[in-house]
């Protein structure tokens, strides 16, 4: 049965965004004129285009080792994804929804998109922008207005896009769409100037639709907070039982229950897409929820050395584990506030606080803020924080950004690289030498960076970017992409 609040709070949000939205459209002409003729995205400016012009012929980043020993490719990466989008019919990339057939509401658990399908579009994409490659763009085009038009796919249709208590914003497949729409929205935003009108319309009615599905499920916390969308953080009887709280984290005293747990990544995939689009298409409800859910992150999820209550999620067979979703959220919430900087909104990158909930106050030392928790990321790496997921010193145990399982053997991990695009702000030492891992005690890159479903780890969390390292390494006060709002 649908529940009848969340189903009055997205028909208020509609309402309201609806509204902006209207006004886009309507001032549609102007605003496209402008975009097309200063070449503008959500993480891209002219200056930054002309950089990889000149990156994709001489590098660095354009192909393996071409900065320093195991040094990532770029570059050479996207144009073989543009090529395989280019080789293959447009039809096998389109994805029809789970059992288009079916009219019920898509269950958890179900089947998602591929993984590669969108990296390749989006990458096509990407390649055409810089190569300024006019065939490319149009074939681009042509796939996301088919994809867009599928019937297994209009997030509108709440019979099947469900608002149910068991909606998809905590699992599988919910975050996972979320991702695959992430990755078509910076396709379309990379080749937009050859939309028309009519065309622009019809995706900017798709991408709000998807937005508003997934902020509606994602923003859902009522097991932990009575309203958390009107404000209302009173705490929920589940979420103060002893027996919701989770196992204690790479052995600190502070065990993460189920507020400060509840903001995570899965949800943070599903609120950072439609914030995008908030930013994208001038949506003020959808920009409001984002700049709050990356502040309650800080307050609930980050504790007071910079680690998230992601950590829990670490164990016996995968130590890294905890990290590693500890980069995913650290990564989403960059990427949010990177994008509200470029249009002249710099308090999420600025931002510091000491609330928190179940001993995530910041009660001594500094406040905790973003940067922190970028920075947390690589003591681990470097031993600053020498912790383990257990009592045992055995060097498999020890969270440091090296190693899968044990039958694996050692993966060098790089899941924290999407992070790197926030130096552009920072300009700090650290923070580079964390994504050069080239710190003191550091691991050194392997010859294989390991990032989501053992994708590389350039790619960004989830591999929604083209390549971090192509488009952002070593480009600290080189350029200033945020000079008075750059963007909008």
């Amino acid at each position: 049965m649908v529940n009848n609040r969340v189903t009055h709070i997205r028909s208020v949000m509609h309402e309201f965004a609806t509204k902006a939205f209207v006004v886009v459209l309507v001032l549609g002409i102007s605003w496209q004129k402008t975009e097309a003729q200063n070449n503008l995205g959500l993480h891209f400016t002219p200056e930054e285009i002309t950089i990889w012009k000149d990156r994709a012929k001489s590098g660095p980043y354009r192909k393996f080792e071409d900065v320093s020993k195991n040094s990532p490719e770029g570059f050479a990466r996207v144009i073989r994804n543009k090529d395989k989008f280019v080789n293959r019919d447009i039809g096998s990339f389109i994805w029809k929804g789970w059992q288009p057939e079916s009219t019920d509401c898509i269950p958890r658990g179900s089947g998602a998109p591929s993984i590669d399908g969108p990296a390749f579009v989006r990458d096509a994409a990407f390649y055409a922008l810089i190569k300024n490659d006019h065939q490319v763009k149009l074939r681009v085009k042509k796939y996301l207005l088919a994809q867009a038009g599928e019937s297994g796919v209009d997030f509108s249709n709440d019979k099947r896009w469900c608002l149910s208590s068991g909606s998809l914003g905590d699992i599988a497949p919910g975050f996972l769409i979320a991702n695959w729409t992430t990755k078509l929205l910076f396709a379309y935003d990379y080749v937009k100037d050859v939309f028309n009108d009519r065309e622009k319309s019809k995706m900017n009615s798709w991408f709000y639709e998807a937005a508003e599905y997934f902020i509606t499920i994602g923003t859902d916390l009522s097991y932990a907070f009575r309203n958390w969308k009107d404000g209302d953080y009173t705490l929920m009887k589940a979420s103060l039982d002893v027996k919701n709280v989770k196992p204690k984290y790479f052995k600190d005293p502070h065990p993460a229950r189920i507020p400060n747990s509840i903001f995570n990544n899965r949800r943070g995939c599903c609120v950072r897409f439609a914030t995008l689009v908030g930013i994208m298409l001038e949506v003020d409800a959808f920009k409001s929820i984002g700049k709050r859910w990356v502040k309650d992150v800080l307050k609930y999820q980050m504790y007071q050395d910079g680690s998230v209550a992601e950590f829990h999620r670490g164990n016996l067979e995968r130590p890294n584990q905890g990290w590693i979703y500890g980069s995913y959220i650290i990564n989403q919430m960059v990427t949010i506030s990177d994008a509200f900087a470029r249009i002249g909104d710099m308090s999420l990158y600025d931002y510091k606080t000491t609330e928190g909930i179940f001993d995530s106050e910041a009660k001594n030392g500094p406040p905790k803020s973003l940067k922190l928790g970028i920075t947390a990321l690589g003591k681990y790496l470097d031993g600053t924080f020498d912790r383990y997921v257990t009592d045992s010193k055995d060097p498999f145990f020890k969270i440091d950004g090296v190693g899968g399982t044990r039958s694996q053997g050692d993966k060098v991990l790089g899941h924290d690289f999407g992070a790197l695009i926030s130096n552009l702000h920072y300009r700090d030492p650290y923070i580079k030498a964390l994504y050069m891992r080239s710190g003191e005690d550091m691991p050194g890159y392997g010859k294989f960076l390991y990032g989501a479903g053992d994708r590389n780890a350039g790619q960004g969390d989830f591999g929604i970017f083209p390549d971090v390292f192509f488009m952002y390494a070593q480009l600290e006060g080189k350029i200033d992409p945020y000079r008075s709002g750059n963007n909008r």
